[in-house]
């Protein structure tokens, strides 16, 4: 029995950690205080069923807009609609849009109140279901249960446009609308998936309140503040980026599994998983309640944060979480490097047995990317079936951690090893910690559990061993749901980053059970299971109708020649149109881009012409995107464009973006050095010229456009002297 212990509890760990995305699916709809068919017939009454998308400012998105506001009317409420011209602006940037929020209220006048968000718009690929068409379904039936009750604080509900082009319909809201110095606490909802559980991926700093209300609702949450952390690193906006500057506490709700369907025509109804829809309208109700009831509590401090599998949710300040680490550091340290009798270099020795299994995990990892992207044609060759790569990983990260357990001394105490174990651990949490705050937390909570069995150890030596392995199996239940999460999140990009996290944790639970005599079928085990995974990620499809991959062709027509542009996450390209595609630039566009020459000129073009009080004006020609580039020796000072002015710190060039209808015979200023320069305008029209319609028949029904989708671009090139008027 005792020689198949240590190829079992790897086998178990690992089938843990395969198989979490199973164990994080949110329960089946069933709540009576929130109406998920409801939710969801409503949503497909406003976004219709014919999987159209709805840009902002198109004909498209004014038809959502106005089936959007008979549903709240038949909610008995009474929108209004805000309707402006919205800009957001950087150094040496801007980009605009026409807008129209609909807002509406429920409770009483005043302050106070919270903001329920979600954006109406989508992208040019696809109907929205999902992003943010969720967040749409849930505050309606939100609105729904809160008619007619007396509420204690006032709730805003703001369905804004302009979200996909800039978080433009957010920054009209802060900016113009009559009801934005009423706003305490907003619950932002999102999605950049179609499925999978509801996670708080952002909150307001200090994070205390919003943590503090979150964690006080109970039922199945995940979140945790390792992903709050990195979201705030990473260049990703939404709208709760636009709120938290106004000074609003927040929270940002959203759905992450799926992200193959993320701005593609399958992010559609039949798609759309109504556990999610149900679980993104149970925590946005439990948070808003919570909210209602008792405000925000809470001091202006930081927590760390983390739930368990989504069962569980804990919350502690930064202190205790870094007491807890350095007391690991110590009690761990003392146990396996200075037992009494022994000199510290055999200790040293049993403790690089983990930093050797992270290295040999790396390697492993790297090895079966290697081989796999070896045999497979496709680049993302995971998308459709995720679960045979995961489990090549994994398993290859098994068989590092057990071959590093082969050079264990002899004869060492089981109590010992594990303590090695928990030291190393421990060791990463204090490095982890300093990089990234938040994840200090998934290091303190199993450190209380690893203590607590080092107590157990010193108090009845004979269970020690089984009190480690228990403890250090908590630890992967605490880990396993943020594995996961980067998984989602990163699509393995790189892939050597999970499978090295769950190196330690592997490493936690083999160390006390390490006997030289049973690492042999541990590592055949170990071995095996490395095998299926990469013979499954091998073999099976890479991508199907329903988890596609992406694929976009721009036609673009620049210097008097065109060429087709092509965009794909699916190397190699020639497998993928009919013609041959080379990397190599598109002069006066871009370098570096898989193009081919076509012989296919296309127009209009987008123009400047003078305006009549002196100014210029922007002729879009129909383009659904216009974009505007000032070379930098123009020195451009500032920008105005219909009365919103933006300023650059010092002089230089100037990229502007004018997207809708709304931008054609659009009025604006430059003020520049004031010497004739050649501008550069951009002509995007979403879709392809019907030439295309053969090439685009020909290409693989399993590869689907994304974000901005298959584009008609045409360049030009216009002097214009800067002091205004000055165009013929």
């Amino acid at each position: 029995m005792g020689r198949i212990i240590l190829p079992l509890a790897g086998l178990l760990v690992l089938a843990f950690l395969v198989l979490t995305e199973g164990m994080l699916n949110p329960p089946s709809p069933g709540s009576a205080d929130f109406d998920t068919a409801g939710a969801k017939a409503r949503l497909a009454r406003v976004i219709g069923t014919e999987g159209t998308p709805h840009t902002v400012d198109t004909e498209e998105a004014d038809a959502v807009r106005a089936r959007l506001i008979e549903e709240i009317k038949a909610l008995g409420y009474t929108p209004r609609v805000t309707d402006n011209m919205a800009c957001r602006n950087g150094e040496g940037w801007a980009r605009c849009a026409r807008v129209r929020n609909v807002v509406f209220r429920a409770g009483p006048d005043g302050g106070g109140a919270a903001l329920l968000s979600a954006h109406y718009d989508s992208v040019p690929t696809g109907p929205g279901a999902g992003d943010a068409g969720i967040g749409v379904a849930a505050l309606l039936e939100i609105a729904e249960q809160l008619k007619g009750r007396d509420l204690e604080r006032p709730v805003i509900f703001l369905l804004n446009e302009g979200e996909e082009v800039g978080l433009l319909g957010a920054v009209d809201f802060v900016k113009n609308d009559p009801d934005r110095d009423d706003v305490a606490f907003v619950i932002n909802m999102e999605a950049r998936g179609s499925h999978g559980p509801v996670m708080m991926f952002q909150t307001s700093s200090p994070n205390a309140p919003a943590v503090n209300l979150f964690a006080g609702q109970g039922g199945f949450r995940v979140s945790n503040s390792v992903m709050t952390d990195v979201y705030e690193m990473m260049p990703n906006d939404t709208d709760l980026t636009v709120f938290l500057p106004k000074g609003y506490a927040g929270i940002n709700l959203a759905i992450l599994a799926g992200v193959e369907n993320y701005h593609t025509s399958t992010d559609n109804l039949d798609v759309l998983s109504e556990r999610s829809i149900a679980h993104m309208g149970t925590l946005a109700t439990g948070a808003l309640e919570a909210y209602l009831a008792d405000g925000l509590e809470g001091s202006g401090s930081k927590l760390l944060f983390t739930d368990i599998l989504g069962r569980g949710f804990v919350t502690m300040s930064p202190m205790v979480g870094f007491a807890l680490i350095g007391l690991g550091l110590v009690a761990f340290g003392y146990v396996a490097l200075w037992p009494r009798g022994e000199r510290i270099v055999h200790g040293l020795r049993i403790e690089a047995v983990p930093v050797l299994a992270v290295a040999a995990a790396l390697l492993a990892a790297i090895v079966v990317a290697f081989v796999l992207k070896l045999v497979r044609a496709e680049t993302s060759f995971w998308i459709a079936n995720p679960v045979g790569f995961r489990l090549a990983l994994y398993g290859g990260a098994l068989l590092g951690c057990v071959a590093a357990l082969g050079i264990l001394p002899r004869d060492t105490d089981p109590i010992r090893r594990g303590a090695a174990g928990w030291l190393f651990f421990s060791l990463c949490g204090a490095i982890l910690s300093y990089v990234i705050g938040g994840a200090g937390i998934l290091f303190a909570v199993p450190l209380i559990a690893g203590l607590l069995a080092l107590g157990v150890a010193a108090w009845k030596p004979e269970i020690g061993k089984w009190a480690l392995v228990g403890s250090a199996a908590f630890a992967v239940m605490v880990w396993a749901p943020m594995l996961q999460m980067l998984e989602w999140t990163f699509s393995f990009s790189p892939s050597w980053v999970t499978p090295v996290m769950a190196s330690v944790l592997i490493t936690l639970v083999l160390m006390p059970l390490a006997e030289r005599g049973v690492l042999k079928m541990a590592l055949g085990t170990a071995g095996g299971a490395a095998f299926v995974g990469m013979i499954a990620a091998a073999l099976l499809p890479a991508y199907t109708l329903e988890r596609p991959a992406h694929l976009n062709l721009t036609h673009v027509t620049a210097e008097g020649a065109s060429f087709v542009t092509l965009y794909t996450n699916d190397d190699p390209a020639e497998r993928l149109a009919p013609l041959s595609f080379e990397r190599g630039d598109v002069p006066g566009y871009g370098s570096g881009l898989l193009r081919a020459p076509v012989d296919l000129r296309t127009g209009p073009e987008a123009q400047v012409t003078s305006g009549p009080d002196g100014g210029l004006v922007l002729r879009t020609a129909g383009a659904d995107e216009t974009l505007l580039r000032i070379p930098s020796d123009a020195g451009v000072t500032a920008m105005t464009f219909m009365g919103q002015r933006f300023e650059r710190s010092e002089p230089g060039g100037f990229s502007f973006t004018c997207i809708g209808r709304a931008c054609d015979s659009a009025a604006f200023e430059v003020e520049t050095n004031g010497e004739a320069q050649e501008w550069q305008l951009f002509h995007t029209v979403y879709g392809l010229p019907p030439e295309y319609a053969a090439m685009a028949d020909a290409l693989p029904k399993t590869h689907l456009p994304v974000h901005r989708g298959h584009r008609t671009r045409t360049v030009s090139l216009q002097t214009v002297p800067a002091e205004a008027p000055s165009l013929p």
